[in-house]
């Protein structure tokens, strides 16, 4: 049998939903992808499994359809492991077994790409293979509600001091000088130039306030701030004051 690889081309973005209750997830989403042959086909990916106490799987489904048909995998559940890292991501791996009773080894590696108070949304690849077959595909998945709670979830973001900042002619500001980031993110600064600088929240109006001072920043050092309220943060540089810079928190 002819070995099939897919490459996903174009994902839609459905839902992974969680039930506090019973502590019970389904994820599902759906990819178009391309044979990789001679004879090109389109296909379009579906999978959806549940999950419960966020670490054993109940049940699981994977669907490849074609004009020609659809191939249905079924999870053997109790033969899979998942697991999370402490970023949001996760890794799963496992036995599935199509209608006509095919075998394959399934292994989905999500990363999450932003997580909030109003959901989450992974990048997932899966893979099924068995020695005939080899198909790679690729999810998005949206989050409605909070993420699973038994994930520690960093939200990062970095803003660099460009060397040159302090020179008034020069384009060094804070890179980037508006940062767009979600509630909860945890926001570095790290001092690139070759002398030393500040970060020192101000008001609308450029007056000084207590919210966030960091202390002077030589070469190389970092200074780091949690934003747990959305709102328009406004910031400076005490030593350059005509150095400012945006954080927006939505």
């Amino acid at each position: 049998m002819k070995s099939v690889t897919l490459l996903v081309i174009l994902v839609s973005i459905t839902s992974f939903g969680t039930a506090y209750a019973d502590s019970s997830s389904t994820m599902k989403g759906s990819g178009i992808a391309l044979l990789n042959s001679g004879s090109p086909q389109m296909y379009v990916s579906s999978i959806r499994f549940l999950l419960s106490n966020h670490a054993t799987i109940d049940s699981g489904l994977i669907t490849i359809s074609t004009d020609q048909g659809t191939i249905i995998e079924r999870m053997k559940t109790d033969q899979w492991n998942f697991s999370y890292g402490t970023d949001g991501s996760f890794h799963a791996s496992g036995p599935v077994i199509s209608g006509n009773n095919t075998p394959y080894d399934m292994v989905l590696d999500g990363n999450r790409l932003l997580a909030s108070v109003a959901g989450s949304l992974w990048k997932i690849s899966a893979e099924l293979k068995n020695n005939n077959q080899n198909y790679i595909l690729e999810y998005l998945v949206s989050s409605k509600g909070h993420p699973n709670d038994n994930v520690t979830s960093y939200l990062t973001a970095n803003v660099t001091i460009p060397n040159g900042n302090s020179v008034q002619a020069s384009t060094g500001f804070f890179l980037p000088l508006n940062l767009e980031i979600l509630q909860g993110t945890t926001v570095t600064w790290k001092n690139q130039d070759n002398i030393e600088h500040t970060v020192q929240s101000i008001n609308s109006h450029g007056t000084s306030i207590s919210m966030f001072n960091s202390p002077v920043l030589k070469t190389g050092d970092v200074f780091t701030y949690k934003f747990d309220k959305p709102g328009v943060y406004h910031y400076y540089c005490s030593i350059h004051p005509w150095r400012i810079g945006v954080v927006t928190v939505s």
